[in-house]
């Protein structure tokens, strides 16, 4: 699970990447509210972005993902 402000979490279906958005921290993310570019971004609990997604595509996979500059500050 991610652990550091920033890291990306990125949501697939299969092989299908169908979400992004970027761990805060506890178990808060900001991430897009809905499609278009006139929907805002939010701050949003986690399991409810992967129950958001889990409900649209089924079987949902994370991954995380942190940039290498900031996992090499960090060490």
């Amino acid at each position: 699970s991610p652990t550091r402000m920033g890291d990306i979490i990125l949501f697939f279906s299969g092989d299908k990447l169908v979400h992004s958005c970027v761990y805060i921290a506890g178990d808060v993310v900001f991430t897009k509210n809905g499609e278009g570019n006139g929907m805002p971004f939010i701050f949003e609990k986690l399991e409810d972005v992967g129950f958001y997604y889990q409900e649209q595509w089924g079987t949902i996979r994370m991954a995380f993902c942190r940039r290498k500059e900031l996992a090499k500050a960090a060490n």
